[in-house]
């Protein structure tokens, strides 16, 4: 059995550093909260064989180091009781008040039982997460806090779950501890995804560092010294720190630029803490008379801060032999924000959870919290919420201005579309436009850092399905798709009330007549529905034959008379029945193979997709992937349950784009990936310029299993600088 290489703590060391930055914490909490976490873990181990106590002693730990309050490093004790020994939460609640209880239930993971995967339980708890969030916000910075722990012990744990928490960290937490400002966190998250995820890449990586060490050391002290001497001659008192940056931030790079380590230019980075911001431009001044400044690299977020609050001077300069080095020069102040995030601002006096001074620091926080709100209220399928905010928080941002001088951090190629909705949905929903720096831009514009944009907004405007094809941002994404779901909802139930009314009149009686004297209402319970809008409904989409209920009203008003002959809406239960062989056989409806099917040309789906059938009056069913940007605007009514045939695999045609360096050979290195895995290339397109190459193949896969091992081998190849699957 492996030993932990995570020093072990004890209490007294979890004391000694609250007490540390808060003197006048209530430690009689904290050690009540131990000696019942204690007690409840006292027979438990962890899988490395230390006694279970040990981690909620580390998060605690952890906790400190964020210097939040008692109630956190109470509710970092506490955190597995719910969850993992049978402590109920009421009496957590009588024992150590509401919020610590709050907090507790906030981390806590839900049951396994009644979910049809992990997959579904996973983005169950986030959501429930997410509204502990937004009561209260130590909830995700104690969660924060053992996930940071966890990822430390994972060595101990199986492969699958290894490779598990370290993809929803990767996915979730780290972007959102960058989110929140929490940029140590961020980092040491993702590194230790990075040694699961990629555990080869991890390991050459490790090895190519070690053989440059000495050299690379010997640099950072040249630099560190020439700083500190310089800083001395002009009577400058900052403190210079030098360091190899994060080895996922070094594997990143890589990829993205399509280099190797020694092709990396910046692997090690200096930051200068000062005392003032008057000293801050000072050192900027004597970095780069020491050395020349490579331009495009400045970066000053000390006039113009991140949202989350995040202050420093940024510059890269043409070291010593030549090398190119990045320096940050910021206050003490500034670091601790950047170390701390958003926990640098939660300070807890006399009760009061945020000090005055702090509110306007915090908006930032605010207004994420609402964004993931909103996608929690648009979105219901909880999957979808899940997919919504990992892409939500994972975008590289850019960040882009009101007229006002308000700043809003968009993803990455964002349009004013995305800049419209994150102000207010209906500025979005009414947009038709946009200024962008004084300069008229339609709404499919890419925006860039430090635009300033000025929406323009018609009343006549509504948005299109083709907007989903416009926008980048989840928010947007999610508000155009519940504007279309309920306009679509709508139209079909003022179809349906125009269906009813042409056919009541046949037997000389008003829509009004039969609402005003109720017999509208009994026909209603009779079959089921409780309000008028949904008889509407399921009238308009052909459920309910508009001439069947006008007649069973006039039978029970006493009204008998045979309407003309008119053309019918087949329902969708007597079309099913006449659904003929599709000979596909790769999509079973209701377990059947003897159904006529066809797969959607907009999103194409692969086998282990997760897809769904929406019946086509007249064509049967035609089968969509769940991920489809239609299927949010289609008739949930008519949707049916369908899955994958497991007898046999046949082949789907799939569209592959690879962005690479424009290089000799590049094109036969990215071929054999496709001959290693047996697929014969059906064809291929190649574009190039400006030293880039984009190629198009098309190859036949047998799932979306061998789709993303393919998509993993291309993505290792070097000089291939993105992979991503289009539609044809």
């Amino acid at each position: 059995m492996r030993v932990s290489n995570v020093k072990v703590i004890k209490l007294e060391d979890v004391l000694e550093a609250l007490l540390d930055y808060h003197p006048d914490a209530d430690v009689d909490l904290v050690k009540k909260a131990y000696v019942y976490a204690a007690s409840k873990h006292a027979d438990q181990t962890r899988y490395s064989g230390e006694p279970y106590i040990i981690h909620p002693l580390h998060v605690a730990r952890f906790v400190c180091e964020l210097k939040l309050d008692e109630v956190c490093v109470a509710a970092a004790l506490l955190h597995d009781t719910l969850e993992d020994t049978q402590a109920p939460f009421e009496e957590i609640q009588e024992l150590f008040g509401t919020p610590v209880a709050n907090i507790v239930q906030g981390v806590t993971k839900l049951s396994s039982m009644n979910y049809d995967s992990r997959e579904e339980r996973q983005a169950e708890t986030f959501r429930k997460m997410l509204l502990a969030m937004a009561k209260d916000i130590r909830v995700i910075l104690v969660k924060l806090a053992d996930r940071v722990h966890n990822i430390r012990t994972l060595d101990h744990t199986s492969e699958e779950q290894q490779v598990r928490v370290a993809q929803e960290t990767m996915d979730i937490y780290a972007p959102l501890a960058n989110r929140l400002g929490l940029y140590r966190v961020k980092s040491e998250l993702e590194d230790g995804a990075f040694r699961y995820l990629h555990p080869q890449e991890f390991a050459a990586l490790n090895e190519q560092l070690k053989i440059g060490e000495k050299k690379r050391q010997k640099f950072l002290d040249e630099v560190k010294t020439t700083i500190e001497r310089e800083l001395e001659k002009v009577h400058l008192k900052a403190t210079v720190f030098a360091r190899i940056k994060y080895r996922y931030s070094i594997f990143r790079k890589m990829q993205r630029q399509g280099v190797t380590l020694d092709e990396v230019y910046d692997v090690v980075a200096f930051r200068v803490l000062c005392n003032t911001v008057e000293q801050c431009w000072q050192v900027l001044g004597l970095i780069h008379q020491l050395w020349r400044p490579i331009p495009g690299r400045f970066r000053d977020f000390i006039s113009l801060p991140k949202p989350n609050g995040y202050k420093s001077l940024h510059t890269s300069v043409i070291g010593p032999g030549a090398e190119q080095m990045e320096i940050q020069i910021r206050t003490w102040t500034m670091h601790e924000i950047a170390e701390r995030g958003i926990a640098a601002h939660w300070k807890y006096k006399e009760g009061n959870v945020i000090s005055p001074a702090d509110e306007e620091k915090i908006r930032y926080l605010k207004q994420l919290i609402e964004e993931l709100m909103d996608l929690n209220d648009t979105l219901r399928d909880s999957m979808e919420l899940y997919s919504a905010i990992k892409d939500g928080l994972s975008f590289e941002e850019i960040f882009v201005f009101t007229p006002r001088g308000d700043v809003r951090n968009l993803p990455l190629d964002a349009t004013p579309l995305d800049f419209a909705f994150s102000i207010h949905t209906e500025v979005g929903i009414r947009c038709t436009g946009a200024r962008v720096n004084g300069i008229m831009a339609p709404i499919d514009h890419q925006l860039k850092n430090g635009d300033v944009v000025t929406i323009i907004t018609s009343n006549h405007q509504t948005p299109s399905v083709d907007w989903l094809r416009v926008v980048k941002s989840s928010r947007a994404k999610a508000k155009i798709r519940g504007y279309l779901r309920a306009e679509s909802k709508e139209r079909h139930q003022q179809l349906g009330k125009i269906l009813l009314e042409k056919e009541l009149k046949q037997f000389s009686i008003t829509l009004n007549k039969i609402i005003k004297n109720g017999s509208l209402k009994q026909r209603l319970a009779a079959i089921g529905l409780d309000r008028e809008e949904h008889l509407f409904l399921q009238v308009g989409v052909g459920k309910l034959e508009a001439e069947d209920v006008a007649r069973k009203i006039a039978e029970e008003m006493g009204l008998v008379k045979t309407p003309d002959e008119k053309p019918k809406f087949k329902p969708l239960g007597g079309l099913l029945e006449r659904l003929s062989l599709s000979g596909k056989g790769k999509v079973l409806v209701g377990g059947q193979q003897d159904v006529m099917i066809r797969f959607a040309k907009c999103c194409n789906p692969i086998r282990g997709e997760r897809i769904v059938g929406f019946v086509t009056r007249g064509r049967g069913i035609t089968v969509h992937s769940m991920e489809c940007n239609y299927v949010e605007m289609m008739d949930q009514e008519r949707f049916v349950d369908v899955e994958w045939d497991r007898q046999g695999e046949t082949g789907t045609e799939v569209s592959v784009k690879i962005t690479s360096k424009d290089t000799p050979g590049m094109l036969t290195s990215i071929s054999q990936v496709f001959s290693k895995f047996g697929l014969n290339i059906k064809q291929v397109v190649v574009r190039t310029g400006e030293e880039k190459a984009d190629a198009v193949f098309k190859v036949d896969v047998n799932n979306v299993s061998q789709l993303k091992s393919i998509v993993r081998a291309l993505s290792r190849v070097k000089g291939v600088l993105k992979v991503e699957r289009i539609q044809s």
